[in-house]
């Protein structure tokens, strides 16, 4: 405790980020700081950020919808720290054929062509995407290797566990479309919504639980809009404090599994 007013006046003497506080709690602790622009931000959806977060739960899956959002100009980015981060991105394209996904991300991220699994919603299998069912089988048939945990209070060790699925409360889709958004989160997944006209989409953000015009930078200009980083999708982060559970159109718990069909109005 005797650290939190040193850590605000050392803060307030660097340039850049403003340290805002420093927060004590059982288990953890996490300086929050202020981005200080001279001009307003383009995403006022977003929360202040957490630096140096103990006890955070990182994004194991991350799944990209369809053509639009795969094509936005921060995926490559986003592609790049979750994989740089241990994660794995997965383009699962309702839309299109297993071939027609791997020759759009042959197209559009040749990069990454070896590290992305890409796959089509056409002939999934019952039910389709983006009924949750789907959401939920796809996420059962990848494997990922946890992170090892230092315990509670941030001593001692965990031994590694062995590859699991990813966990659905740790899974974050993109989608531009209100169907795909909610599945997502009656999957138990977090639906980020990716739409560059959201001023005509206010169905999309509803259902969603944030929502952007782009997850990149606009034009490359810093002063005027934050991109969404990688880090911006932990749990609790700038957009979410607790993990996802499956919850329906209006907030109610759902199965993840046996649910009804998402259908918009």
């Amino acid at each position: 405790r005797w650290l939190a007013p040193w850590v605000v006046v050392f803060g307030y003497l660097l340039p850049g980020p403003r340290v805002e506080g420093l927060v004590l709690s059982r288990g953890s602790y996490f300086l929050r700081y202020r981005q200080h622009h001279t001009t307003p931000r383009r995403h006022p959806r977003r929360n202040s950020q957490c630096l140096m977060l103990r006890n955070v739960d990182k994004p194991e899956l991350v799944i990209w919808t369809s053509e639009a959002v795969l094509r936005d100009r921060g995926t490559e980015r986003m592609v790049s720290e979750a994989l740089e981060d241990g994660s794995l991105p997965v383009f699962f394209l309702f839309d299109a054929t297993d071939r027609e996904a791997e020759a759009l991300r042959d197209a559009i991220l040749p990069a990454y062509s070896d590290e992305v699994l890409a796959v089509g919603g056409r002939g999934w299998g019952l039910p389709p995407p983006p009924h949750p069912g789907a959401l939920s089988r796809l996420r059962r048939q990848l494997e990922v290797i946890p992170d090892p945990f230092g315990g509670m209070d941030g001593f001692g060790t965990k031994a590694q566990e062995p590859p699991r699925p990813p966990l659905a409360c740790r899974c974050v889709i993109f989608s531009d479309s209100v169907e795909g958004c909610l599945g997502a989160r009656a999957a138990g997944m977090r639906a980020v919504a990716i739409c560059p006209d959201l001023d005509d989409a206010e169905d999309l953000e509803r259902a969603s639980d944030v929502a952007f015009t782009s997850i990149g930078l606009e034009g490359g200009d810093e002063d005027t809009e934050e991109p969404v980083s990688f880090f911006d999708l932990y749990t609790p982060g700038s957009f979410w404090l607790n993990p996802a559970t499956p919850r329906d159109a209006q907030g109610q718990w759902c199965d993840p599994d046996h649910g009804p069909a998402v259908v918009s109005d």
